[in-house]
């Protein structure tokens, strides 16, 4: 019976939900004064994190979670401290359970980060969008505040209970912050920019890969995409997807999609400003599998499918592939930039044809006086191709054989002989 008692004593505290770790992440940090750390919990469960630790890489000081600290299901907490988080260098975040210091052999780290130089710690904190997700980005500060839509995250005051029977005025409630003040909704960037356009896009990445969206910057300028959004179909299909990204000028960048957002059979892409006003839209048919969707020009909305090219001029049209118009009668939702650029990719069949295959020519952007560079293919002089070879080869085989079969009978007339 003692046994039994022991047992079941044993599984309730190796069960409990103080000791479900794994969901407790380190969210967004703060390396310029005063220092912070944000934790989330992305579980399901009451994590009881007194005594924890949260330390940067390294030294001998380190920051120490205070007790009767417990941090609920889908809710943040924050520390501010001198945690010693470099801006010069690269440096971590890391933080450690209640098992032991940091400084210790047998300490057991939950969860870290590690980081390059930051330019712009000033301004940026470093931060998974969606909260609790493997994806991080650098963004304006939302200490206390969910990073995708700036919604408190904080869990709700703890009610005090009173043995007092008397009747108390009507509680005021706990203060909720006004918007104004959540930083989300101040921005560094205009809320909208022209000339940026969809090029490329993967919806049917091979397994284990992700769907991603390429942008082209048409400007003069770098652009700051603050809670911009790629969306498919209005008010149908998967919920839109809110990014921050910087393009410099006439340059590419992909936003990878943490989730799978477009259909294989055909659907729209669609990016939207900050006011989610629709910017740039294409359309497509069926799709192969680990092929893009291929704008080569953003002055119309013919698409065709290619191999990727994501952050570079994109690749030829693949065989035998039809240019679509998503400027259909049946896409009435497409609208085309009204600026126009030289085309984004050479309007031949992939692979390239004889004629045209040699060594790739570029010229740089600074020849162009400022334009996207043009590109061409030089043919290789003197090298015979395989058609030509076809015949020499199919000749030397033939003779080999016979070779081969001349000796054979050499040695059977011998032993026969013999």
């Amino acid at each position: 019976m003692k046994c039994v008692l022991t047992f079941i004593i044993i599984l309730f505290v190796l069960t409990r939900p103080a000791l479900a770790t794994s969901s407790i992440v380190i969210n967004e940090f703060q390396t310029s004064t005063p220092q912070q750390v944000e934790l989330y919990n992305n579980g399901t469960e009451a994590v009881d994190i007194s005594g924890w630790f949260i330390d940067d890489n390294g030294g001998t000081t380190f920051f120490t979670v205070p007790e009767s600290t417990i941090l609920w299901p889908n809710t943040c907490l924050s520390f501010a401290s001198s945690f010693g988080f470099n801006t010069a260098s690269a440096d971590a975040v890391r933080l450690f359970n209640a098992t032991a210091q940091p400084t210790a052999t047998n300490a057991q780290i939950v969860d870290s980060f590690s980081y390059d130089k930051i330019t712009d710690a000033t301004t940026k904190n470093l931060q998974r969008i969606p909260d609790g997700s493997s994806i991080w980005v650098s963004s304006l500060p939302s200490i206390d505040h969910l990073n995708l839509n700036g919604v408190p995250c904080t869990p709700p005051p703890t009610p005090t209970v009173t043995s007092t029977p008397t009747r108390t005025p009507t509680p005021s409630k706990a203060p909720t912050p006004s918007p104004t003040n959540i930083p989300q909704t101040t921005y560094s960037s205009p809320s909208t920019y022209e000339k940026i356009a969809i090029t490329e896009a993967l919806p049917n990445p091979i397994a284990g890969q992700n769907e991603w969206v390429e942008l082209y910057n048409g400007n003069d300028f770098t652009v700051s995409l603050e809670s911009w959004y790629i969306d498919d179909v209005p008010d149908a299909g998967a919920n839109p997807y809110k990014f921050f990204l910087t393009i410099p000028p006439h340059a590419y960048s992909a936003i990878d999609l943490p989730n799978a957002m477009f259909n294989n059979d055909g659907d729209t892409i669609r990016i939207l400003d900050r006011n989610e006003t629709q910017k740039d839209v294409i359309s497509y048919q069926s799709i192969s599998e680990a092929y893009t969707v291929n704008r080569s020009n953003t002055a119309t909305s013919e698409v065709c499918l290619a191999p990727p090219s994501r952050g570079v001029l994109n690749n030829p049209c693949a065989p035998s592939t039809p240019v679509v118009d998503t400027a259909s009668p049946s896409a009435a939702l497409n609208t085309v930039p009204s600026w126009s650029t030289p085309n984004l990719s050479a309007r031949a069949i992939y692979p390239l044809p004889a004629s045209s295959a040699g060594p790739l020519s570029i010229k740089p952007a600074t020849s162009l006086g400022g334009k996207r560079p043009t590109f061409s293919y030089n043919r290789a002089p003197n090298i015979l191709s395989m058609r030509q070879l076809n015949p020499i080869i199919n000749g030397m085989l033939i003779t080999s054989i016979a070779c081969s079969l001349l000796t054979i009978a050499l040695v059977l007339f011998k032993m026969k002989l013999w």
